[in-house]
Formats: C-alpha cells, sequence, structure tokens
C-alpha cells in the first residue's frame, strides 16, 4: 500500500486559484430558507465549500449532502436526502418540513410535454464552443444536461467559460431548471479535464496501490476541483468487475474482485457526495459480465445468474448502499436477468435496479447513439417506457432532436404514460434541487 502523497500528482495552477473564491454547490437559499447545497454549519459560521462565511450567528439550516442518498415514501414520493445517521434534529426538522411543502409537483404538472421530455436528455455537442445545434436546442426547449468530451475543453479558464456560457444559454432560451453539466473524469487514462485539477490515477492503480480512503480523499480533490469549473457531474465510478487485462475495460476498474471494487466505488461516491458533486455509478448490470466492447458493436453476456449475485451486481448494491444518486445503464444484452434487448431499454434490468437493489434515484442509460444501442428516437421512448430516467445522445444533432422529438410525440399521443415520464422529471428535479441546482420557480423573487 502507498501512501497518498505518492500517487496524487501534481495539481496545475489552475487547481490553486478557486479554492478561496469558489462558494461549492452554488448554495441557494429556497423558500422561506431551506439552504440547498454542500452547505454545513459549523458552530456560528457557515463553511460552503471552500469559502467560510462567519456571522454573529446562522439562522438557516443547511443541508450537508455528505452521504446523499435516494428515498421513496410509501406514498411512492421519490427524491434525494440525507441518510438519517447523518441528520441533526434541526436538519431532521427542515428535511421534514421541505417534504410538506413539496413545490416540485407543482412544477412537473406546469411543465408542457416538450419541457418535460427536454428535461430527460443529457446531450453532447462538438468542439470548444456552444454549437449551432446545441443552441437550437436550449433556445427551443432546454435540455436536462450536457456531457462534455475531450474536444469541448480547452484550459480551465476556457472550461470555466464555456460551463457558465451553457447554463446562461439555458436561462435564455427560458429553461426555469439549470443543467446537469457532466464529464467522465474517471481517472488514469479516462480524464476528460487535465488543466485546473488534481490528476486521479486510474481505477486499477488506485486498486493496487491504494487504500478506499485514499481514493475517497482524491475523489473530495477532484470533486471541489471540477465544481469550481462549473462541473457538477461525474459519469464516475465504474463498479464493473473485469479480471480479463485485455478488456477494455481493465484500467478502468479497480480489481477482478468484487469485494474490492465495491469498497473503492462506495469510497469515491462518498468523497464526490461530500463536496456536492453528482455521482454516477456505471455500467449497470456488470459490463465485467460479457466480453466485446458495446462502443463497437452489441454485446451478449453468456454470464449466469448466479455470478451475477456473486460477482457483478455486489459493487452496485454497495454503490446503492453509500447513496449514489445516479446509475447508469449499459447496453449488454443479459439473459440470465429474464432480458433480450440490450439493458438501457430492458424493462427486467430495470426492475432489478429497482426492486431487488433497491435504487430510487435517477437511472440513466449509456450513450444511444453507441453501436451496442438500437439508436435513439426510438430507443429513447423503449429506455423510459422501461422505467428510465434519462437518456444520453451524446454526439449527432439529429439524434438528439430524433430523441426529443420522439419522447414529445410519445407523451402528446398516450404510447408513453404521462405518469412514467412525470416520475422521471420528477427524480431528475429532485436530484437537482438536492445538488444545488434550484429551478428558478423555487427561488425568492423568482
Amino acid at each position: 500500500m502507498i501512501g497518498l502523497d505518492a500517487i496524487r500528482k501534481r495539481s496545475s495552477p489552475g487547481a490553486r486559484t478557486w479554492a478561496a473564491a469558489r462558494i461549492v454547490g452554488a448554495a441557494r437559499i429556497v423558500g422561506a430558507g431551506l439552504i440547498v447545497g454542500a452547505a454545513r454549519i459549523v458552530g456560528a459560521g457557515l463553511i460552503v465549500g471552500a469559502g467560510l462565511i462567519v456571522g454573529a450567528a446562522v439562522l438557516m439550516v443547511g443541508v450537508t449532502l455528505s452521504g446523499c442518498g435516494p428515498w421513496s415514501d410509501d406514498d411512492g414520493r421519490i427524491g434525494l436526502t440525507v441518510p438519517p445517521r447523518d441528520r441533526s434534529p434541526a436538519m431532521a426538522r427542515q428535511l421534514d418540513r421541505s417534504d410538506r411543502l413539496d413545490p416540485v409537483p407543482g412544477l412537473v404538472s406546469s411543465m408542457s410535454a416538450r419541457e418535460k421530455s427536454a428535461q430527460l436528455l443529457l446531450v453532447g455537442f462538438p468542439g470548444p464552443e456552444l454549437s449551432a445545434g446545441l443552441r437550437a436546442l436550449l433556445e427551443e426547449g432546454p435540455v436536462g444536461g450536457v456531457i462534455l468530451f475531450d474536444w469541448n475543453i480547452g484550459s480551465a479558464s476556457e472550461l470555466a467559460a464555456l460551463t457558465s456560457g451553457l447554463q446562461q444559454a439555458a436561462r435564455r432560451g427560458g429553461s426555469r431548471v439549470p443543467l446537469l453539466v457532466a464529464v467522465d473524469q474517471e481517472g488514469g487514462p479516462v480524464r476528460r479535464v487535465r488543466d485546473g485539477v488534481p490528476e486521479v490515477p486510474a481505477a486499477r492503480t488506485l486498486g493496487e496501490s491504494a487504500s478506499p480512503l485514499e481514493a475517497r480523499t482524491l475523489a473530495t480533490e477532484s470533486g471541489r476541483a471540477l465544481l469550481g469549473l462549473g462541473i457538477n457531474t461525474n459519469l464516475a465510478p465504474v463498479a464493473d468487475v473485469v479480471a480479463e487485462p485485455n478488456s477494455f475495460l481493465y484500467r478502468r476498474t479497480y480489481s477482478g474482485d468484487p469485494d474490492v471494487v465495491g469498497a473503492f466505488v462506495s469510497a469515491v461516491i462518498e468523497g464526490q457526495e461530500a463536496v456536492g458533486l453528482v455521482s454516477v455509478v456505471k455500467h449497470f448490470p456488470g459490463h465485467g459480465s460479457a466480453p466485446g466492447d458495446s462502443h463497437s458493436g452489441g454485446v451478449r453476456s453468456e454470464t449466469g445468474l448466479g455470478e451475477f449475485e456473486a460477482v457483478h451486481l455486489r459493487p452496485f448494491r454497495e454503490a446503492v448502499r453509500a447513496g449514489v444518486p445516479v446509475v447508469m445503464l449499459s447496453h449488454v444484452v443479459a439473459p440470465a436477468l429474464g432480458s433480450e434487448v440490450p439493458s438501457s431499454i430492458s424493462p427486467e434490468v430495470v426492475r432489478l435496479l429497482r426492486h431487488d437493489l433497491g435504487f430510487t434515484g435517477v437511472v440513466l442509460t449509456d450513450d444511444m447513439e453507441m453501436s451496442g444501442s438500437v439508436g435513439a428516437g426510438s430507443a429513447a421512448v423503449a429506455a423510459v417506457r422501461a422505467g428510465v430516467d434519462m437518456v444520453l445522445v451524446a454526439h449527432s444533432p439529429q439524434e438528439q432532436r430524433d430523441a426529443l422529438e420522439a419522447l414529445t410525440m410519445a407523451v402528446e399521443m398516450g404510447s408513453l404514460p404521462s405518469a412514467r415520464i412525470d416520475e422521471a422529471v420528477t427524480r431528475i428535479l429532485r436530484l437537482k434541487i438536492a445538488f444545488g441546482l434550484p429551478p428558478t420557480a423555487l427561488l425568492p423573487g423568482e
């Protein structure tokens, strides 16, 4: 086991400039005084991320998202809150009060079919500047979120300007809901952001050479830096169990031992959410169960149910216990789980995640433009009908528009039940509120 200093690479200069000024989580005051974000009350001062506000008295109650997890009440309400072990009595009273004054149902009911459908999309775009295709989508009915890749990202200052510009464009388009802005910042070979953030080693390096506690510390440091640059969502950690060195996922996974993977996955989730960064665990129900790469073709798992239970599902169970707010579905076909279609559009796989693992947060697909998928328009409708909440369409403006139009038409024609899309939008809005991205309709004076 090596020390944290030995595996942590030196941060670039930009990583040191954001800390003193950035208020992590974009804490907002909701209604009569609910501070939503990564705020923490310490004595007579309020610590928000890296900023310290010291006053004679703090009259508001902050909601800390360290260890934040999903919940679903007996009456079917969906949301995210702090696990009971992390609640103070005052915080519990504030959470109970906010539940009784729940503004989300009213907001959902006020949205058009197109607005709801747009919230279900996470989209990408080419180049380092806002593309014409994405600008049009944002102006017509802003999507739920944007994913950034290497080609979108330059220096730390350029990235901060880009993320700010994306949120501004969504507001100009009439959006009442801020964007999720996501990256794949797994570490090692998969790191979209290079400037202004700590260099985190590959998952396999951490799994072999570090402890889960050290991985948690790195996740916290990286999460603070990403938030300072306007990134509020990380499509990580990877919970796949992979033992084959030739697998495309080998360096991206912590181990071939499900217990090791589960320990590191939980630690990374806790580290990221301690500072208010949304974690997305992937690729359910376990891409390590099948050979091949769904980026380049369809992938079918011949793994039996017993091995799924003993190996591939176990890290995801640990992720759910750790309070992960978002789970990404792979495109792997898994007959042992009762499904003959890609997991991203499989009702059986979603039921397994919801009912067996007890997950009540947001379910997101992997990119619907990957070769292992069935295409964006009809696939988006099939995914949401299967119980998915959010659909990733990462590249083509036409595919993104097809997905939006297909979802909107399915809702308007009744082939996609309105209750199902309302459920999905509700989960997405609750996720955003819990992580400091409340709709403008919930802010004072709006």
